[in-house]
């Protein structure tokens, strides 16, 4: 592995530094593979080769390997500079070994350099662990004391009777050696079984601990059997574990994968190493073992005990933490992470499962209002007592998704419709909230498993599009059809496509312009100003498609800046041309409480130099009950500027006539329902002459939408109406299309409004423009 990744490494690095990398690849591989064929047992021409020279190579490349990996790359510093300080240190006790004359029957210096290896190998592993584990507890590293531990118990109780020999301090070092290997293995192969994917540089550093421990126990068989000096073996084995390890610093890490902490696995290694702490003192009894055995028994019992204690408060406040997670802080109900981990669970066996359940999905209607009204500790309580509801007549799981938003899962054998019509009940009766009486209403959109979806969150977004349908369609209840889901798609997709309709060279975006004629004069007084789009693939989008899409989507705003900059640029090509009129924009309730408006439209009329006269600005009826103060301020502010105010679709809205006087308005308009059916209907008539009366009494101008005949006309003009618009005198049409019917009337309209007539006689010559359309 080795030689594979120092040739890419070395790519990256300076010619003389490549250089170096690939001699210190090529000897670390040379000496290796001599490593291993003495290993095999070929017999050398002088034993010091083989305990001295050969092993003393390897680890002097192999801490050259280290180093240079430490040097020049700047990944893992931490965790390669104390594995590479371990490495130096082994070397270091390796070159006294070999000056002293290689024997291991008593403690040395080399002792103190080899014992100092380990605690930044121990270190390194940590942090090793935690790069890839940083979710485990911290009780995780006690584990590494315990292997020690239980190790040094073992070893104790195995050969420390044979190395009564020795001096204590040899006997303990011996002991020491095993034991701290065995630990430092247990911390690597539980950080590689958490880590859950085997790579070349966890498996390098498994080999070299591995060979380490091999080394040791060597040592400590050779003591027990009475041989003082190093045997060629162990000091291979020794040197190739060296090696290894300073080889997995080339070679690829491991991706990181958390175990999830609080399972079964984080009381393996307590229980397993207590119960055989508890072998040792009990097999004391039987048969006397040393001192130190029972001992180190003893202080791995108690350690596994503090481990046990440790994990087990751990896994407790883990426990608490997951019920808080997966539990709605205002109601107390599982939340939407609780609830589509059951619906997963539920789900798992898709198309194939004989599972039934139905998901619930439930809006408030009104709920802003009311949070706005009352604040929102009002609403908070109105969520609380409505959840109470909820609990009591929703036989499965209830969760609290955000908002105003609930879900619920019916088990199989409860009719979910009979539980969505039980909430409409239990949520009919008014909630007393802070001594008011609130009448809550809900939609519920229902989807069945597996009839309308095959996993949790494809019936989650089924629910959600029958909780719209309700809300589409007025009803409490809605269950899933495809064919509206299809329609949601579809508009799903619309929307992305609008955002990029803006910036489109194609000019997917365009105005379409209606005239609007004075019925006493005939002259062609103003146009209204109407958007249109057509797709690129899928034609013309009907404004009913356009118009919501914008709103959900939150681009009303940008649309309604869009109509008014290009209404205004070419009401100002039109009158340098001649043709002056004024152009009528609409204005949503979204944009109609922006405070930036009025501001807007100034730097609009002067940016193409048309006077506020030639703007009118359309707001509904609804658009301006909405926030009532707010939208009247602003009102007051455009009309200021000399910008017309005009009251769309009215006759339609709830608006009263208290709120409707204060707002600054010019115009009425009156909505087309009235004016089709005012020739056959009396009662349409009385509205509309109602209306009229009202805005002469007002001093207001009304404009009659939707006149289609001659009748109407005439009618209209006997009840003194001002303005008509409609399809009689012409359909929406293109900017320049517009222009050539101002210009030359089409004979339909000529037929209704015989004097039918541009403001002025004479026209400029035409100015060359692209215009808008």
């Amino acid at each position: 592995m080795t030689a594979s990744r120092a040739p890419l490494l070395s790519t990256r690095l300076s010619g003389r530094r490549a250089r170096l990398l690939n001699f210190l690849t090529g000897a670390a591989i040379a000496l290796g593979l001599a490593d291993l064929v003495v290993l095999t047992g070929v017999r050398l021409s002088s034993p010091v080769v083989g305990t001295i020279v050969l092993p003393l190579a390897t680890a002097i490349v192999a801490a050259g390997l280290a180093l240079t990996r430490l040097l020049w790359s700047s990944g893992d510093r931490a965790m390669w500079l104390l594995l590479t300080g371990g490495l130096l240190s082994t070397v270091v006790g390796g070159v006294i070994f070999a000056i002293a004359g290689s024997h291991v029957d008593h403690a040395g210096v080399q002792d103190v350099f080899w014992l100092l290896a380990y605690p930044p190998w121990y270190a390194a592993l940590v942090v090793i662990s935690r790069h890839y584990l940083g979710g485990a507890h911290r009780s995780f590293w006690l584990d590494g004391l315990l292997i020690g531990l239980a190790s040094a118990t073992y070893v104790s109780a195995l050969f420390i009777g044979n190395l009564a020999g020795l001096s204590d301090t040899t006997a303990v070092v011996n002991v020491i050696y095993p034991a701290a290997d065995l630990a430092l293995l247990g911390i690597l192969f539980g950080t590689l079984l958490m880590i859950g994917r085997p790579s070349p540089q966890g498996l390098l550093l498994a080999v070299g601990l591995l060979f380490t421990l091999a080394s040791d126990t060597l040592r400590v068989l050779g003591l027990v059997g009475g041989q003082g000096g190093a045997s060629t073996s162990m000091m291979v084995c020794w040197s190739l574990g060296l090696l290894c390890i300073a080889a997995a610093a080339w070679a690829r890490p491991a991706p990181g994968r958390v175990l999830p902490v609080g399972g079964w696995w984080e009381l393996t290694s307590p229980a397993c190493i207590a119960t055989l702490a508890c072998g040792i003192l009990v097999a004391d009894h039987f048969s006397r073992m040393a001192t130190s055995a029972v001992l180190l028994a003893a202080a791995t019992f108690a350690c596994a005990l503090a481990r046990l204690v440790w994990t087990l408060r751990e896994v407790r406040s883990l426990a608490l933490h997951r019920r808080e997670a997966l539990t709605d802080d205002l109601t107390g109900l599982p939340n939407r992470r609780a609830l589509f981990r059951e619906l997963e669970v539920l789900t798992a066996a898709g198309e194939r499962s004989s599972r039934r359940l139905a998901l619930l999905q439930l809006d408030l209607d009104g709920f802003k209002e009311l949070n706005d009204t009352l604040g929102h500790h009002a609403g908070d309580d109105l969520l609380i007592a409505v959840s109470r509801r909820l609990e009591a007549v929703v036989p499965g799981t209830l969760a609290r998704l955000g908002g105003d938003e609930f879900a619920a899962i019916v088990p199989e054998g409860h009719d979910a419709r009979k539980v969505a019509a039980a909430i409409g009940v239990a949520l009919h009766a008014p909630l007393d909230i802070e001594g008011v009486g609130v009448a809550v209403n809900a939609s519920v959109g229902i989807a069945h498993f597996p009839q309308d979806a095959h996993d949790s969150r494809e019936l989650a977004r089924r629910a959600d599009v029958a909780m719209y349908d309700a809300k589409r369609l007025g009803t409490v209840v809605a269950g899933y059809t495809a064919e509206h889901d299809e329609h949601s798609l579809d508009r799903l997709a619309l929307a992305a496509d609008l955002r990029g309709a803006f910036d489109d060279d194609d000019e997917q975006l365009w105005l379409a312009f209606q005239p609007q004629v004075d019925i006493a004069t005939g002259r062609i007084s103003g146009a209204e100003a109407l958007i249109r789009w057509k797709h690129p693939t899928r034609g013309n989008v009907p404004p009913g498609v356009l118009l919501p899409i914008a709103e959900r989507t939150g681009l009303m705003p940008q649309l309604t800046l869009w109509v008014l900059e290009h209404a205004v640029a070419q009401a100002a090509q039109w009158r340098r041309v001649g043709l002056d009129i004024h152009v009528a924009v609409n204005v949503s309730a979204i944009v109609l409480v922006d405070a930036t408006l009025p501001d807007r439209i100034t730097e609009t009329l002067e940016r193409h130099a048309l006077t506020p006269d030639n703007l009118c600005v359309e707001v509904t009826e609804d658009a301006v009950m909405r926030d009532t103060s707010r939208a009247i301020a602003i009102l007051e502010r455009i009309k200021a500027l000399g910008v017309e105010i005009s009251v769309d679709d009215f006759g339609t809205g709830q608006s009263s006539l208290e709120q409707l006087k204060n707002v600054p308005a010019d115009e009425l308009k009156l909505d087309r329902s009235f004016v089709l059916g005012m020739v056959d209907d009396p009662q349409d008539a009385a509205i509309v002459g109602s209306v009229v009366g009202l805005g002469r009494a007002l001093g207001l101008r009304v404009v009659a939408e939707g006149v289609e005949t001659p009748q109407a006309w005439q009618r209209l003009a006997e009840l003194g109406c001002d303005v008509a618009q409609g399809f009689g005198l012409a359909r929406p049409m293109p900017a320049a299309q517009f222009e050539r019917w101002a210009r030359e009337p089409s004979d339909r309209a000529r037929l209704m409004v015989p004097r039918l007539h541009t403001s002025r006689a004479a026209w400029k010559p035409r100015a060359r423009s692209r215009g808008v359309a």
